[in-house]
């Protein structure tokens, strides 16, 4: 509490008037307590923590908004790629972004070669690495849709226990991963104790039927791959 203290309290007329009521009483406060200050620390100290705890708050909303958002676009990206593979009856033409790739999804200046497969736009356009050109455009997948690529080619893969080559089949062996495009070089390479007896066994082509193409679910990636000797 506050109290006061007078110059001079006589006052013949008011002798017992309280002494706060004089002229010359002077407002004297204590100085703050030891208490006090240890009182307004807690309550500042209180402050700061609210503060930073409203602060952490914030930054973590903002770290969550924009991992929300990247992986969004994340999603929107491999959406788009996958579309962009499946419109496999474009032509196909250099990727003016900078990418080493060829695209049938952008658009076509007067002035740009096209082309009917990815192989054949990468040869064109990125003869120093065709390899790369052909993975970054997705070759192996476009190609299997690209209704220019004509029917499967046969290909065989050997029968050494027959001493032949056999035409490519769902009858062959799941074991079996030696596909050849040329009978002939199946026998060279995977019968060479008896390669003219495998070379005169050689189906006709008409008796040969025309593969059928096969696919393979690979879970990882979302779809379906045609059937190759990369398969797993």
């Amino acid at each position: 509490m506050e109290s006061f203290s007078c110059c001079s309290i006589g006052d013949d007329r008011h002798p017992h008037r309280p002494c706060h009521e004089h002229a010359d009483c002077v407002n004297s406060s204590p100085p703050p307590s030891q208490h006090d200050n240890r009182r307004k620390m807690m309550r500042q100290r209180g402050t700061i923590k609210k503060v930073i705890t409203m602060s952490a708050f914030l930054l973590t909303m903002q770290i969550l908004i924009f991992g929300c958002r990247a992986s969004s676009d994340h999603d929107e990206a491999i959406n788009s790629q996958q579309q962009r593979r499946l419109q496999g009856t474009q032509l196909w033409l250099p990727d003016t972004s900078g990418l080493l790739r060829c695209t049938n999804d952008q658009k076509k200046e007067p002035w740009m070669p096209t082309h009917k497969t990815i192989s054949a736009c990468c040869q064109r356009h990125f003869s120093w690495d065709e390899v790369t050109c052909n993975q970054n455009s997705g070759e192996w997948f476009s190609e299997s849709m690209n209704p220019f690529a004509g029917a499967p080619k046969q290909q065989y893969y050997p029968d050494s226990s027959a001493g032949i080559c056999r035409p490519n089949s769902p009858e062959k062996p799941e074991w079996m991963n030696i596909l050849v495009s040329s009978y002939r070089q199946c026998c060279e390479e995977h019968i060479p104790w008896d390669v003219e007896n495998c070379v005169k066994n050689e189906p006709v082509a008409e008796n040969v039927s025309a593969p059928k193409q096969l696919y393979y679910p690979d879970s990882s990636a979302g779809f379906c791959k045609p059937n190759s000797p990369e398969k797993p």
